[in-house]
């Protein structure tokens, strides 16, 4: 009985095998050739074909998207460029307003230091003054 059933196994193999070997076969339909699979094949050729279709579609929309997201880095890129231009235009900016904001500074320093010579000669200028205007007083009384 298990051999009766092992050769029936065997025989079911062996023919599946044989049987799918002679497929696709090729025949010739009015100079058209035409290829026969076995239902298996076709469902698997069909399905091969659908995945092929869906693959093609995202790789043509994945292709736009890469596209369109290469042009946006692009114009980022160019923006950032802009960007530190500006900054290195603001940067050259800023040095030459410390370099003014400097100069102001030693220039104020400059001017408040003569500005108290000129004071300091004027109290003198003043002191002196009275002190000649009050010495003449006395020689012109004592006299």
């Amino acid at each position: 009985m298990i051999r009766l059933k092992i050769t029936f196994i065997f025989f079911i193999i062996s023919y599946g095998v044989a049987f799918s070997q002679d497929y696709p076969k090729v025949l010739v339909i009015e100079n058209d050739t035409c290829l026969i699979f076995t239902m298996e094949q076709a469902r698997q050729l069909t399905e091969w074909d659908l995945l092929y279709e869906r693959c093609s579609i995202k790789s043509k929309l994945d292709s736009s998207e890469i596209a369109f997201k290469d042009s946006i880095i692009s114009i980022q890129e160019s923006k950032l460029s802009n960007y530190k231009n500006m900054e290195a235009n603001y940067n050259y900016i800023i040095i030459k307003n410390n370099d003014i904001k400097q100069l102001y500074i030693e220039e104020k320093n400059i001017i408040e230091g003569q500005l108290k010579k000129e004071r300091r000669k004027k109290v003198v200028n003043g002191v002196l003054g009275v002190a000649g205007t009050v010495i003449m007083t006395i020689l012109y009384l004592l006299k």
